[in-house]
Formats: C-alpha cells, structure tokens, sequence
C-alpha cells in the first residue's frame, strides 16, 4: 500500500492537471459522505458507494447523485450511470 505523506499537495497537483474543467464537467466518486459533502461545496456532482461503513441515507442525505454497492456494481452498470452520461467519448 502505497503511504501519501502530503495528501493536501497531491490534491493540488491533481487539481493543476484538471483546472481546465468547470464543477459541472466533473464526477467525484466515494464511499464517505465527506467525499460528496466536500464535492457539493465546489458545485460538483458525486456517486457514492455504500463499500464504506456509511449508510446510502448517509450518502444521499450528504449530496449523492447515485449509489453503487462497490467500484464493481458502478463498472457492471457504467452504461447506465451518470459517468455514461457524462462522458464525452459517447
């Protein structure tokens, strides 16, 4: 397992790499509520996946759009999920 010493720093380089997307050009994806509570204050969309300890009412009570069983249920279902719906590749 891989060990981030500076998560914040990583966020930021990640953010650089993506700042030409606006909030509604972006799917956040996250079995915490925090995930989608910190997605909904930039005005971005979020899928939850209930593969954490947290309730889906705890998820879509924090802003979830859908919710996945795990990582496995939204591939088994991609074509229906709001990543299909959003993806520019069609």
């Amino acid at each position: 397992m891989l060990a981030v010493r500076n998560l914040r720093l990583v966020k930021q380089v990640a953010l650089e790499k993506i700042f030409f997307l606006k909030a509604d050009e972006v799917l956040v994806v996250g079995d915490p509520p925090y995930d989608t509570e910190a997605a909904a204050k930039r005005g971005i969309a979020a899928v939850g996946l209930r593969s954490g300890s947290f309730s889906a009412q705890s998820l879509f009570e924090a802003g979830a759009i859908e919710l996945y069983d795990d990582v496995a249920a939204l591939l088994r279902d991609y074509t229906n999920s709001a990543f299909a719906a959003a993806s520019v590749f069609g």
